[in-house]
This record gives C-alpha cells, sequence and structure tokens, in this order.
C-alpha cells in the first residue's frame, strides 16, 4: 500500500496529515466471558435468586470459562470441536452437566429438554412437602 501511495505521488508527510484529519474511533472491547460469567454469578449470588446457566460453545475461547460453571449449571459443547475435544480430555474438571451436540436440531433438543427439566425441579421446590390438611367435623 505504501508503494502504491509513493507511486501516486503521496509523501509520508501527506500521509500524516490525512491521519490527522481522520477520525479514529475507540475499539469498544467486549469483556470476557469468564468474567460475565463471574458478574452474573454474584448478581444471582446477592439477590438470593437460584439461576441456572446453559452455556453453549464450541470454541477454546469457551473452555475456560465453562470451569467456572456449578453443579446446577449446564455446558452443551459442539461435538468434534476444539471444546469438544478439550472437554472429553478431561470431563472431571467439570462440575457441570455436559451435554453434546452434533447439529441445530440435536441442540434444540437438548436445550429443551433442560429447560422442561429445570421447570419441573423448580415447580417441585415450591411445592410444601409439610401441607397438613385443614380438619372437618364429621
Amino acid at each position: 500500500m505504501m508503494k502504491e501511495l509513493h507511486e501516486q505521488g503521496n509523501t509520508i508527510d501527506d500521509i500524516v496529515e490525512v491521519l490527522k484529519r481522520a477520525p479514529i474511533l475507540p475499539r469498544v472491547v467486549p469483556p470476557p466471558m469468564g468474567v460475565i460469567l463471574e458478574r452474573i454469578q454474584i448478581t444471582s449470588a446477592a439477590a438470593e435468586e437460584d439461576k441456572r446457566i446453559i452455556y453453549l460453545g464450541h470454541d477454546i475461547v469457551d473452555y475456560c470459562p465453562s470451569l467456572k460453571l456449578k453443579e446446577e449449571d449446564f455446558i452443551l459443547p459442539r461435538k468434534n470441536f476444539p471444546m469438544w475435544d478439550l472437554i472429553t480430555d478431561n470431563p472431571l474438571l467439570f462440575k457441570a452437566e455436559i451435554h453434546g451436540w452434533n447439529d441445530g436440531e440435536e441442540l434444540e433438543k437438548i436445550i429443551l429438554r433442560l429447560i422442561k427439566t429445570i421447570s419441573v425441579e423448580k415447580n417441585a421446590s415450591s411445592i410444601s412437602t409439610d401441607y397438613k390438611f385443614p380438619k372437618m367435623s364429621v
């Protein structure tokens, strides 16, 4: 590119002047997923909420955040992708349940099943086991 600019008769000083006038927008970089997961966990603990995380991933960058998940959470790595390979090498490192998937159809079934399971467990835990029937006179 510099060669092309030079061939057009542009000098370094010309390029510097153009760069001074060009607006340079700062690049906003999102925080790493591990930081986001920690914030969710801290916030839900502080609010005494019972949140469960379903973490979907396939790449190496998804590996470390998935190590932060708890026993009540779920990891959904895509099979035969880097994250799957790393997890299957040592699955005992993970507290969360691991559910691998191959395609969108299988992923949909897994997510719907997990949501149903979570919903049933949540409803079951809200049912009081020490209910006393009202006394009735006979």
